[in-house]
Formats: C-alpha cells, sequence, structure tokens
C-alpha cells in the first residue's frame, strides 16, 4: 500500500480492489467477497459446464472451489478493466492474479507489477509492462525473458519504519517461533518445551496460510498480531526454518536463529548462500546453547542486498512514478 498511496498522491488514476477474504487495510476501493465471487460465477451460463468439464482434470478436478471462483472473478475483472487505464499488481503467481494480468491484455491496460513480499528463483518470470522489485536479490532472481521494464526500488515493507520505535528493553527472554506450513510441530514443541523449562517466554506464529489446530494446543503462547512487526518487536530472539520473517528480525536488531531440524533445511530464499545467516541447527541442543549464549548467527551488512538501499526512499519512488505516468501517457 506504501507504493500505490504514492501512485494516487501523484495522480495516477487507480483503485484498490481487495478480493477474497476480509482486509483490515482501510484504503480499499472496493472489497468483494468470496460470496461476491460466487454469486458473480452464478451469472454466467457456461459455469456448469465448465465445473463438469473440470471434473475429469486431474489438476482442477480437485480445485472445483478455486475453478467456481475463478470464473466469477473474470465475470468481475470485466466489469473492473473497462474503468482503469493501469492495473497495479501485487501478487503475481496465483491464478488470480495471472487470469487478472491476461485479461489486462486483451483489453489493452498498462500493468504494473509491485513486488510484496521475498521471493525465490522458482517465481515466473516478469510478464507485466511494469516491475517494481525490492533489490537486488529480486533482480537476480526474476527471469526477464520478455524484455520488459523493470525498476530496483527497495522493500516498501521498511521504507517507513525506524527501528528506534521498537525497543529491545524487556525482550531478552522474549522468543519468536515464525512457521510454516512444512514445519513439524512435534519438532516445534520440542524446541518450545525446552525454551520454557529455561524461563523463556515462547510466542508461535503459524504462517498466514497455515490453519492446522496444532499450533494452537502446543504448551505456549499463539500470537494473533495482524502485524508481524508488532511480533518481531515483542521479542528479543526469533527462531524460523526457512522464513523471510529473518529480514525484519535483522532490522530491528533482534537475535535470529535458522532452526533447520523443524523440517529439511531450505535455502530457497538464499540467506545462507548470501551469508545473510551464517548457522542453520540440526538439533534442539545446539539452538537452545546458542541461543543461551547469546550467539549472533547474521551479518547484518548483507540485509541491504535483499531489502535495498532505504535512503532518499521518496524520491526515487517519485522518480519510478514519474517514467510510468510518462510512458503510459
Amino acid at each position: 500500500m506504501t507504493v500505490l498511496r504514492s501512485l494516487w498522491v501523484n495522480g495516477v488514476d487507480s483503485k484498490a480492489v481487495h478480493i477474497g477474504n476480509k482486509t483490515r487495510e482501510r484504503d480499499v476501493d472496493v472489497f468483494v467477497s468470496n460470496r461476491r465471487l460466487f454469486i458473480e460465477a452464478l451469472k454466467v451460463p457456461e459455469t456448469a459446464n465448465i465445473l463438469h468439464n473440470s471434473l475429469n482434470d486431474p489438476v482442477m478436478g480437485k480445485n472445483l472451489v478455486r475453478v467456481f471462483k475463478l470464473i466469477g472473478c473474470c465475470n468481475l475483472y470485466d466489469k473492473l478493466l473497462d474503468q482503469c487505464d493501469c492495473l497495479i499488481n501485487f501478487n503475481d503467481h496465483t491464478p488470480y492474479n495471472v487470469i487478472l494480468q491476461e485479461m489486462a491484455k486483451e483489453k489493452r491496460v498498462k500493468t504494473v507489477y509491485i513486488q510484496h513480499a521475498s521471493v525465490s528463483i522458482n517465481f515466473p518470470s516478469l510478464y507485466h509492462d511494469y516491475n517494481i522489485l525490492f533489490s537486488r536479490d529480486s533482480f537476480n532472481k526474476y527471469k526477464n525473458d520478455l524484455g520488459v521494464k523493470s525498476y530496483m526500488l527497495f522493500d516498501t515493507r521498511f521504507s517507513t519504519l525506524d527501528p528506534s520505535d521498537y525497543k529491545n528493553e524487556g525482550t531478552a527472554k522474549r522468543v519468536l517461533i515464525c512457521t510454516n506450513m512444512l514445519d513439524d510441530p512435534n519438532k516445534v514443541g520440542e524446541l518450545t518445551d525446552s525454551l520454557i523449562d529455561l524461563g523463556y517466554t515462547v510466542t508461535i506464529r503459524p504462517h498466514p496460510a497455515d490453519k492446522r489446530k496444532v499450533w494452537g494446543q502446543l504448551n505456549t503462547l499463539k500470537s494473533e498480531n495482524a502485524s508481524i512487526w508488532e511480533d518481531v518487536g515483542d521479542n528479543g530472539i526469533v527462531v524460523a526454518n526457512e522464513s523471510s520473517v529473518v529480514l525484519e528480525a535483522i532490522y530491528l536488531d533482534r537475535k535470529v536463529y535458522k532452526a533447520a531440524f523443524f523440517s529439511d533445511s531450505f535455502d530457497n530464499y538464499g540467506y545462507l548462500a548470501q551469508k545473510l545467516l551464517l548457522n542453520q541447527h540440526f538439533s534442539v541442543e545446539t539452538l537452545v546453547d546458542a541461543i543461551q549464549k547469546g550467539k549472533i548467527e547474521f551479518n547484518k551488512d548483507k540485509l541491504v542486498f535483499f531489502i535495498g538501499e532505504l535512503d532518499n526512499c521518496k524520491e526515487r519512488l517519485n522518480n519510478i512514478i514519474d517514467d510510468i505516468k510518462n510512458d503510459i501517457g
């Protein structure tokens, strides 16, 4: 939303449309619920035939709800795209975003992709007309087979934050464990039990897409915060296996540890390869020992490679906006 608000201020005619689950974002112009999408799908005469044909598809047959939702999206997109000259996408790999891009292309609507999270080499090639990326890491990972226009900005999540607002006082014995869908709750539980026995306060923050109830059943706290910054700010120690939360934690000068034993050891983001993280732990014992000794297992100098330069943010952002505006005409 940081970049989107700047586009508005600088005269780019755009609307913020949020589709699907509820959002707390107050600057959204149009919220479209899942219920509305299903109603839109029912308006399409071919819906029944599409669903019937999807039954025999090995992928779509297992995702009929998504197929139904996509039909509703297409019907809605058709109306929305007739009202805009420029489409801004914050995601480039879900079917809902990909089909939106394709429809925009058919209607000759210019498209802008604004990176919203850390990426791996497994992400699709850039395909929007304009692509605003975080950093050198992003440029190295994204392929640009089509030769589309790309800009290196910065990770907009960091551009308006002041680390001094998140003090370390009182957080030395507080541990935040950020998990993903591949992590084994039993192994996470072993670590939490060991830390609690040593007098640490432990909070679990599952990935937003991980709806497993087991995380609320562990012998520890479970985060209810929407903001990752609040959770990182409340804890002096952050533990994860494969998670971009290490960027926020290092930025706020928290101690960061990689628990490779939660599942398999992954380095999709390249934090180990680029020496941002200097170590990984394959057992509870070595990780607990590192935490107790207060070991520093990261190199903050490498952070800029992943989040970009945060100086002259407003000027650099305005230059990109002006370039896109001039190009669109």
